[in-house]
C-alpha cells in the first residue's frame, strides 16, 4: 500500500470517527455536540504518510492523476449536494434557516468532500493496482 492509499484510509477513518462522535454526543449535548467536529483536525496528520524514505518514491505521476480525478469527483458531489441543500432548506425550514444548521453544514460539507475524495482514490487504486507489494 502506497502513501496516498494510506492517507485515503486515514481520512476515511477520521470522517467516520467524527460522524460517530457527533451523532453519539448529540442526545446529551444537543447543539454543543458540534464541538466533536474538532476531531476533523486529525486530517492534517495524513500528510505524514508522504515522508520520504530512502530509496523509495513517495508519489509518482499516477498518484497525482488519481488524486486529481478523486478531487474532481469530490467537488462534483459537493456541488450537487450544495445545490440540493440550497433548494431544500427553504422547503424544510421556511424563510429562516437556523444558524445551527448553517454552521453544521460547513463541517458536513467538508466531511462529504473528504470522504468522497478518499473513496474515489481507493476505488481507482483498487481498479488499477497490480499484485505488487
Amino acid at each position: 500500500m502506497n502513501a496516498p492509499q494510506k492517507q485515503a484510509w486515514f481520512n476515511l477513518v477520521v470522517v467516520l470517527l467524527t460522524t460517530v462522535l457527533v451523532v453519539s454526543l448529540y442526545p446529551w449535548l444537543g447543539v454543543r455536540a458540534q464541538g466533536g467536529f474538532a476531531l476533523l483536525a486529525l486530517y492534517a496528520f495524513g500528510t505524514l504518510f508522504h515522508r520520504r524514505h530512502r530509496d523509495k518514491v513517495a508519489t509518482d505521476e499516477r498518484d497525482v492523476l488519481i488524486n486529481r480525478r478523486a478531487s474532481l469527483w469530490a467537488y462534483s458531489v459537493l456541488w450537487i449536494m450544495f445545490v440540493a441543500a440550497a433548494l431544500l432548506a427553504p422547503r424544510v425550514y421556511g424563510d429562516a434557516v437556523p444558524v445551527v444548521v448553517i454552521q453544521a453544514s460547513v463541517w458536513i460539507a467538508f466531511m462529504l468532500m473528504l470522504g468522497v475524495q478518499s473513496i474515489a482514490a481507493l476505488v481507482q487504486y483498487g481498479r488499477t493496482s497490480t499484485n505488487a507489494t
